[in-house]
């Protein structure tokens, strides 16, 4: 969706300055989506990273959490080191320690609420 992705990246150097003020929730996490184009025109694969560093606005560094499925991409694997260009995340979140997402994810698919939500309260 581009518009989730202009937002992202819209808000990329506020989160960046946060991430390196230690302003995020106590023990909370960030994490990034790196843009991961596909060889012969398939869609590109987008893996979240887990962010470690973020020495200078143009590259972070971190830890991959997924792995790739395209062959050309096998070196992103789970837990590997990832250093990701700025200009090439579509989306970020921070994660709270209990892995809820508490701010951010404008890419991923809207969560869906319980049943009883719908309900008017009597």
């Amino acid at each position: 969706d581009p518009a989730a992705v202009a937002l992202a990246r819209a808000q990329l150097a506020r989160i960046r300055q946060r991430f390196l003020r230690g302003q995020l929730p106590p023990l909370g996490h960030l994490l990034v989506r790196d843009h991961l184009p596909v060889p012969g025109g398939d869609e590109p694969e987008l893996p979240w990273v887990l962010v470690t560093a973020w020495p200078v606005p143009s590259q972070l560094r971190g830890r991959w959490l997924n792995d790739a499925v395209h062959p050309a991409l096998a070196h992103v694997r789970m837990g590997r080191p990832a250093t990701v260009p700025a200009n090439r995340v579509v989306d970020w979140a921070v994660v709270s320690p209990d892995g809820e997402l508490a701010e951010g994810g404008w890419t991923l698919p809207p969560t869906a609420q319980p049943a009883d939500a719908a309900r008017p309260q009597a």
